[in-house]
């Protein structure tokens, strides 16, 4: 029996232009990470960062941000356990688990608008 194909429905500009943009912003992250990097390693880093306390404002500022995006996320996930997996993601890898996420989400709707909002409560 040939398995039934579900009908293809286009992708809107916007989400593809979002696309694009999520993934040019990873590649960015990544390199600037990696030249970070290759400058000092984490920890000469970090240290170098807490040493002053704009350094300090600047990561409890961004951890503040990230607490938010987990909440966010689950509040569209409709998923206390997926906001806070994504949430221990964002506070281990930063923006690029963001990211992850919005590709993720994208991948299976058909705008942006649907990206970012939550998905109808299921009927029963």
């Amino acid at each position: 029996m040939a398995e039934r194909q579900r009908p293809s429905v286009p992708i809107s500009r916007g989400l593809l232009a979002a696309i694009a943009s999520f993934m040019v912003l990873g590649l960015v992250l990544v390199a600037a990470i990696v030249a970070a990097g290759l400058e000092k390693n984490l920890t000469q880093g970090v240290a170098w960062l807490v040493s002053s306390m704009w350094g300090v404002a600047i990561i409890v500022d961004i951890y503040i941000a990230f607490a938010f995006i987990a909440l966010f996320i689950g509040v569209v996930e409709r998923s206390c356990a997926r906001g806070l997996a994504w949430g221990v993601a964002l506070f281990l890898t930063g923006s690029l688990a963001a990211l992850a996420w919005l590709l993720w989400r994208a991948r299976s709707r058909r705008t942006l608008a649907a990206v970012l909002t939550p998905d109808p409560r299921p009927r029963g």
